[in-house]
């Protein structure tokens, strides 16, 4: 069978159990307007980076569980207990860099005014951009933005 030309035709080709008809009818392509939404897709695309979509919605709901709904509020207050809490969660990805990520952007859009604006400013450009410089030590001093020579 040759492969398929688009994420539609991909999707019809699945079984209708697979985790691609669900995310593809309800999800994919919709507009999302809500911060915590908005901040849950940035999150969950930084956490793809290296893997497949499918591990990803495949652990879905454990990231959704993991990280309190997404909320930004509560994610920007998470502390260093909360942060080992995760990084031994197997339900997610435990990359320290992707964690650490979600915390620090939660904290930088909590901060910010503008709220869902910088979301979708943020949802439209490369969320890899948002993780933490490469660090294979995962130090806890590297800012957000920029690794590990832009302070």
């Amino acid at each position: 069978m040759p492969a398929p030309k688009s994420y539609c035709e991909f999707v019809w080709n699945t079984d209708p159990g697979n985790v691609h008809r669900h995310y593809h009818d309800h999800e994919y392509g919709f507009p999302i307007n809500d911060d915590n939404d908005l901040f849950a897709r940035l999150v969950l695309e930084i956490n793809q980076a290296g893997l497949s979509w499918t591990t990803i919605l495949n652990k879905k709901e454990n990231f959704f569980k993991a990280y309190d709904n997404f909320d930004i509020a509560r994610v920007a207050r998470y502390t260093e207990k909360k942060f080992e809490k995760l990084m031994q969660d197997a339900g997610i990805v435990r990359n320290c860099l992707k964690i650490e990520a979600a915390i620090e952007n939660a904290k930088r859009i909590k901060d910010n005014p503008k709220g869902i604006w910088l979301i979708q400013k943020l949802a439209r450009q490369k969320p890899s951009a948002y993780a933490r410089g490469v660090d294979k030590n995962c130090s806890r001093n590297i800012p957000i933005y920029g690794g590990r020579n832009s302070e």
